[in-house]
């Protein structure tokens, strides 16, 4: 749940149900976005607009994912000119290109990398299996691992009474 993407997860569950309800900006972000029903998740799909629409070589857009990941706003404003400028030269309207940066700029609130975005799901859900199906071992585990924190360890005490485990 990061702030970037988070916005999105209603549309992408809507998508996701309905996907000929789809709608993009522009209908040369089908090919990129089809995979994530019409939302941009990750990373790798900002590089594979900004090279599309802005006509960016892969180098400048590794250097916008950098500016999103890094939040170098200054950066990723200085971009902003460029972008659309691009896409302008690139045959797009400006209102379009506009649009398409500012779902940019939204998105690097925290946006994801493809890679990890699979690691942290792999460990989510065996954190939620342990969690729903071994909870003594997994709350010692989780206090265990925050030994010398008392806001973590206060936190863990707290959430593990909830479900009837008594720490003395």
């Amino acid at each position: 749940y990061r702030p970037g993407p988070v916005k999105n997860i209603p549309s992408f569950l809507e998508n996701r149900n309905n996907p000929d309800k789809i709608k993009y900006i522009h209908d040369d972000l089908a090919e990129i976005l089809n995979d994530t029903y019409g939302v941009i998740v990750y990373q790798e799909q900002i590089m594979q607009i900004a090279h599309l629409i802005a006509n960016f070589s892969l180098a400048k857009a590794d250097i916008l994912r950098k500016a999103m990941s890094s939040k170098q706003s200054d950066l990723l404003h200085s971009l902003r000119e460029e972008f659309i400028e691009g896409s302008v030269k690139n045959g797009y309207q400006r209102k379009i290109a506009t649009e398409i940066y500012d779902l940019i700029e939204e998105f690097s609130n925290y946006g994801f990398n493809k890679a990890h975005s699979y690691a942290y799901g792999l460990i989510a859900y065996q954190m939620a299996y342990l969690k729903a199906n071994h909870y003594l071992e997994f709350y010692l585990a989780l206090l265990n691992g925050v030994i010398g924190s008392t806001r973590k360890t206060s936190e863990y005490v707290s959430a593990s009474k909830k479900v009837g485990i008594n720490i003395f």
